[in-house]
Protein backbone atom coordinates (compact mmCIF):
# COMPACT_ATOMS: atom_id res chain seq x y z
CA UNK A 1 0.00 0.00 0.00
CA UNK A 2 1.40 3.26 -0.89
CA UNK A 3 -0.13 6.65 0.58
CA UNK A 4 0.65 9.81 -0.53
CA UNK A 5 0.77 13.17 1.23
CA UNK A 6 1.14 16.10 -0.80
CA UNK A 7 1.29 20.23 0.61
CA UNK A 8 3.18 22.91 1.14
CA UNK A 9 6.29 23.43 3.55
CA UNK A 10 5.22 23.67 7.03
CA UNK A 11 1.17 21.93 6.34
CA UNK A 12 2.19 19.04 8.69
CA UNK A 13 2.39 16.14 6.41
CA UNK A 14 5.30 14.87 8.76
CA UNK A 15 3.18 14.86 11.78
CA UNK A 16 0.39 13.38 9.93
CA UNK A 17 2.39 10.52 8.33
CA UNK A 18 3.98 9.99 11.80
CA UNK A 19 0.27 9.61 13.26
CA UNK A 20 -0.23 7.35 10.64
CA UNK A 21 2.46 5.46 11.33
CA UNK A 22 1.53 5.28 14.67
CA UNK A 23 -1.81 4.10 13.74
CA UNK A 24 -1.25 1.75 11.07
CA UNK A 25 -1.42 -1.54 12.00
CA UNK A 26 1.55 -2.50 10.55
CA UNK A 27 5.17 -1.45 9.58
CA UNK A 28 4.78 1.74 7.95
CA UNK A 29 7.79 3.37 6.21
CA UNK A 30 7.78 7.19 5.53
CA UNK A 31 9.37 8.35 2.63
CA UNK A 32 9.91 11.60 0.90
CA UNK A 33 12.10 13.47 -1.46
CA UNK A 34 14.38 15.26 1.67
CA UNK A 35 15.50 10.94 2.22
CA UNK A 36 16.90 11.27 -1.33
CA UNK A 37 18.05 14.70 -0.69
CA UNK A 38 20.06 13.68 2.40
CA UNK A 39 22.23 11.44 0.60
CA UNK A 40 23.36 13.76 -1.64
CA UNK A 41 26.77 15.15 -1.33
CA UNK A 42 26.24 18.26 0.72
CA UNK A 43 28.14 20.30 -2.26
CA UNK A 44 25.36 19.87 -4.74
CA UNK A 45 22.74 21.21 -2.19
CA UNK A 46 21.71 24.85 -1.58
CA UNK A 47 24.65 26.72 -2.34
CA UNK A 48 27.62 23.91 -2.22
CA UNK A 49 30.20 24.64 -5.18
CA UNK A 50 27.62 22.47 -7.69
CA UNK A 51 24.56 23.39 -6.21
CA UNK A 52 23.93 24.01 -9.93
CA UNK A 53 24.02 20.81 -11.19
CA UNK A 54 22.10 18.96 -8.14
CA UNK A 55 19.42 21.71 -6.33
CA UNK A 56 19.45 25.28 -5.81
CA UNK A 57 16.99 27.13 -3.52
CA UNK A 58 16.73 30.67 -4.78
CA UNK A 59 14.86 33.33 -2.48
CA UNK A 60 12.70 36.04 -4.49
CA UNK A 61 9.80 37.81 -4.09
CA UNK A 62 6.96 37.04 -5.88
CA UNK A 63 4.01 39.93 -7.56
CA UNK A 64 3.00 40.89 -4.09
CA UNK A 65 6.18 41.41 -2.78
CA UNK A 66 5.67 37.71 -0.58
CA UNK A 67 9.02 35.86 -0.03
CA UNK A 68 8.99 32.83 -2.32
CA UNK A 69 11.85 30.15 -2.21
CA UNK A 70 12.13 28.43 -5.66
CA UNK A 71 13.63 25.23 -6.21
CA UNK A 72 15.84 24.65 -9.23
CA UNK A 73 16.73 20.82 -9.85
CA UNK A 74 20.08 20.46 -12.09
CA UNK A 75 21.07 17.18 -14.04
CA UNK A 76 22.24 15.68 -11.15
CA UNK A 77 19.08 16.64 -8.85
CA UNK A 78 16.77 15.68 -11.82
CA UNK A 79 18.97 12.54 -11.89
CA UNK A 80 18.08 11.63 -8.38
CA UNK A 81 14.18 12.91 -8.39
CA UNK A 82 13.81 10.22 -11.75
CA UNK A 83 15.19 7.45 -9.55
CA UNK A 84 13.29 8.37 -6.42
CA UNK A 85 9.81 6.70 -7.65
CA UNK A 86 11.84 3.80 -8.98
CA UNK A 87 12.84 2.79 -5.10
CA UNK A 88 9.78 3.76 -3.72
CA UNK A 89 7.51 1.17 -6.28
CA UNK A 90 10.71 -1.46 -5.83
CA UNK A 91 9.93 -1.45 -2.29
CA UNK A 92 5.86 -1.26 -2.17
CA UNK A 93 6.08 -4.45 -4.62
CA UNK A 94 8.73 -6.07 -1.87
CA UNK A 95 5.82 -5.63 0.31
CA UNK A 96 6.77 -2.87 2.21
CA UNK A 97 3.62 -0.41 3.40
CA UNK A 98 4.92 3.21 2.57
CA UNK A 99 3.13 6.80 2.85
CA UNK A 100 5.17 9.43 0.78
CA UNK A 101 5.62 12.69 1.79
CA UNK A 102 5.84 15.29 -0.61
CA UNK A 103 6.03 18.71 -2.32
CA UNK A 104 4.70 18.35 -6.03
CA UNK A 105 6.75 21.30 -7.59
CA UNK A 106 4.66 21.03 -10.78
CA UNK A 107 3.74 18.83 -13.47
CA UNK A 108 6.62 19.30 -15.21
CA UNK A 109 9.34 19.12 -13.04
CA UNK A 110 7.19 16.41 -10.69
CA UNK A 111 9.81 13.85 -9.51
CA UNK A 112 5.82 11.58 -8.63
CA UNK A 113 4.71 10.87 -12.07
CA UNK A 114 1.24 9.14 -11.71
CA UNK A 115 3.05 6.85 -13.61
CA UNK A 116 5.27 4.95 -11.93
CA UNK A 117 2.74 5.00 -8.64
Amino acid sequence: MIFFINGPSSAGKSSIAAAMQAQYSKPLLVVGIDMFLSMMPKQYLLDGEKANEGFQFVSKKDAEGNDVTQVIAGKYGQKVCDMAPNVIRTMAEAGFDIVVDEVLLGDESSPWPNTYL
